[in-house]
């Protein structure tokens, strides 16, 4: 409970009375001494409030309640089973994705824009582009707190730098600026979520492209061999039995080719899709 002063004598009296102090005293004593007495009482309430509060359990912040440390082992991969399916290509996020993301787990992007556009001009154009984003960071704020209305104090600041090539046989080439933004925003993002994995963007020349076809003996790639992990963990199924399942007997998933890779992200969306 808030202790309110008294702002009257007669409350003053009041909260003497109200404290043990007999009618005869209080009715003796001048406004200086009312109030002097009101001060410590309302001093010595106010110490005992202080004292049961730090006698409470703290308060559970976001990370707690999620039960994976910023940036631990654990992480990343708790972090890439947020992502959507339309949200990966061959198990590396895009910047959509990231964005998305970011604001779930980290807490709002309170800015996101380019800080630095560099353009050299020689046989073509070159542009280089300097990102920032800052997120009003939620992980270790108790949970709950925003819902009093306030912000937090910790905004923190992460950047990215990309640069793109003109290219006039390429519908992306042509506007080198736009991708490099897209790459710039993603490796930001990126460090901000502290992922170990680059952004689908970073690979290709614009943020919508699809992703190339796969040679028949590539193999699959970490990225997409580590989401496989993930979705099916989250599934509760077993890897062994999945590729069952999925017809490759018991063929060890490190030993897919790309092909069958994604052959096998789509056989998994479709049994999470069907169950």
């Amino acid at each position: 409970m808030t202790i309110n002063f008294p702002s009257t004598v007669d409350e003053l009296r009041k909260l003497l009375l109200e404290n043990g102090y007999s009618p005869e005293t209080v009715a003796s004593m001048r406004k200086a001494e009312l109030k002097e007495a009101a001060i410590s009482i309302t001093s010595d309430k106010f110490d005992l409030q202080l004292e049961a509060i730090e006698k409470q359990e703290p308060a559970e912040t976001l990370e707690g309640a999620i039960g994976v440390q910023y940036c631990s082992d654990g992480w990343d991969r708790y972090v890439m089973g947020l992502f959507k399916d339309n949200e990966l290509m061959d198990g590396y996020p895009k910047v959509n994705g990231l964005r998305r993301v970011a604001n779930l787990v980290l807490g709002n992007i309170t800015s996101s824009k380019p800080t630095y556009v560099f353009v050299t001009q020689g046989d073509t154009r070159s542009v280089t582009v300097s990102y920032e984003i800052q997120v009003e960071w939620k992980l270790d704020t108790p949970i709950g707190f925003g819902n009093l209305g306030l912000t937090s104090l910790d905004v923190r600041t992460f950047g990215g730098l990309s640069c793109c090539n003109e290219d006039m046989s390429s519908p992306y080439g042509r506007h080198p600026a736009a991708v490099a933004e897209s790459k710039a925003e993603g490796r930001a993002l990126r460090k901000a979520l502290g992922l170990n994995v680059i952004a689908a963007e970073e690979m290709l020349s614009g943020a919508d492209t699809e992703a190339p076809a796969p040679k028949p003996t590539s193999k699959i790639t970490a990225a997409l061999k580590s989401v496989i992990e993930v979705k099916a963990e989250k599934l509760n199924l077993v890897m062994k039995e999945l590729i069952e399942k999925f017809g490759l007997g018991t063929k060890d998933l490190g030993d897919f080719t790309m092909d069958e890779g994604r052959k096998l992200f789509v056989f998994i969306n479709e049994f999470q899709q069907n169950k």
